[in-house]
């Protein structure tokens, strides 16, 4: 069972970084994640395998941190963007860096990437959030109920 797990990882891995190195196709979305859920629920379903249940335990859990890890390393949000200039550029004082910071358009981008996504859509010159985006929000809302969390921004 260990060389089959091994293997699976390398297979597994080198399938991700193809994906995201040539884009075949969006191995990060949350349908594609679900639709493999679903598959792997059925096939334990159909083989009553205590070590495929494990593999199938370890394989969620790999994909899950693959979804969440990839989007913040591919869109650098402001505070990673923020060490990045500061790390490349040591002998910047802090007007440049507010300058270079201040150049680039975070929520714009973010905005047209929630559009592309489907988690935003326009209507009459509003924003409003779609049902994926009602979903994702109430999970974050409900864990940071649950761990009684609270967010710098408001």
């Amino acid at each position: 069972m260990l060389k089959y797990l091994i293997v699976f990882i390398i297979f597994f891995s080198m399938l991700q970084i193809a994906a995201l190195r040539f884009s075949i196709v969006k191995l990060h979305s949350l349908q594609f994640f679900i639709l493999s859920l679903i598959f792997i629920i059925f096939l334990n379903l159909l083989k009553l395998n205590l070590n495929l249940i494990f593999f199938s335990i370890f394989f969620i859990y790999l994909y899950f941190c693959f979804i969440i890890t990839i989007p913040g390393i591919i869109n650098l949000g402001p505070s990673l963007y923020l060490i990045k200039l500061i790390h490349k550029n040591k002998t910047f004082n802090r007007n440049k860096i507010k300058d270079k910071f201040i150049k680039e358009n975070f929520v714009k981008k973010r905005l047209q990437e929630n559009l592309n996504s489907k988690i935003i859509f326009k209507e009459k010159n509003q924003l409003k959030l779609t049902k994926i985006g009602y979903l994702i929000i109430n999970f974050f809302n409900k864990i940071s109920k649950i761990f009684k969390l609270k967010s710098d921004v408001r």
